[in-house]
């Protein structure tokens, strides 16, 4: 993943994609509320791929536009696997600290369902426990076929877009839950850096309520494990679909008072998906997240 630059843009040449386990979202420069969306069928998610792309390609020389590229390429959540990795004592180098994190992906996610290694990318660090982001080499070769159809591309992922852009508002010291897309994230906080993660996948078209009422439950397990029984937790929602939907009393009676919510501004320019599946809203509201957090220096 750290091949891959973001650059700024102009409006006419920016192209955003995002893509997850099942689908392949893009959207159009000129359509800024106009996303579409393609199916990835296991037996041909390649040529699902190319064939989104060559289309997208052919769409833009008609109209004059220069290319598809630079674009952005964002991974989903459900393509993405992360943890916090504590570098051995004494390390010695780079290589040290890959192939510590590549032993602990298969002691954590076991070995990919294709034939090869975990990718794994990370704020490699010697010193303090970092975030690693594994992917699989099924995605990865999907990546390297998009990157071909494209003059530039950037990558980046959900999770760590979150954390880079966002972080002006998590709290220095106690728990911070993010949620996005299908599932959320709690982090134990101290001193501003990151001391544990645990992920949580959130059940099908789950409310606002009840993924309240899981992070609360998530929360007081991982507070147990580790020991560290702050109070409060400081709650994230980056999902527009949940944002806008009334809130209701979550189950727990005490939940209410121990989540404090984070907010944010956005443009307000939700998606709207065309599918009543969990699926594609999930990567609109990947997709959406993504614009929101990139603004419009990068033209999307």
């Amino acid at each position: 993943m750290s091949r891959f630059q973001i650059k700024p843009t102009s409006a006419s040449e920016s192209l955003l994609l995002i893509l997850s386990a099942k689908q392949l979202a893009w959207l159009d420069p000129r359509s800024p509320a106009q996303w579409h969306v393609v199916a990835l069928d296991a037996r041909v998610e390649m040529a699902a791929a190319i064939s989104a792309l060559t289309a997208i390609a052919v769409r833009h020389k008609t109209h004059g536009w220069p290319g598809v590229a630079p674009a952005t390429l964002c991974l989903a959540p459900d393509i993405t696997q992360h943890w916090l990795q504590t570098p051995p004592l004494q390390t010695q180098s780079l290589k040290e600290l890959h192939a510590v994190s590549s032993a602990r992906a298969k002691t954590l996610f076991g070995p990919p369902q294709a034939h090869g290694e975990w990718s794994i990318s990370a704020s490699w660090n010697a010193s303090k426990a970092f975030l690693c982001t594994a992917i699989s080499p099924t995605q990865v070769a999907l990546m390297a076929t998009i990157a071909k159809t494209q003059k530039e591309l950037g990558l980046v992922c959900g999770l760590t877009l979150v954390l880079q852009k966002l972080e002006h508002l998590f709290p220095k010291n106690g728990w911070l839950a993010i949620l996005l897309a299908d599932r959320f994230y709690i982090f134990q906080r101290q001193q501003g850096v990151n001391l544990s993660i645990r992920t949580v996948r959130l059940p099908e078209q789950a409310s606002l309520a009840s993924c309240e009422g899981l992070v609360f439950q998530e929360w007081q397990r991982e507070m147990i494990r580790t020991q560290n029984f702050t109070e409060n937790l400081y709650w994230l929602n980056t999902r527009p679909s949940m944002v806008l939907e009334p809130s209701r009393q979550s189950q727990q009676p005490s939940c209410k008072s121990k989540l404090h919510t984070l907010a944010w501004t956005t443009s307000g320019q939700t998606p709207k998906p065309s599918s009543a599946s969990s699926d594609h809203e999930n990567i609109l509201n990947c997709a959406w997240l993504t614009r929101e957090l990139l603004g419009d220096r990068y033209a999307i």
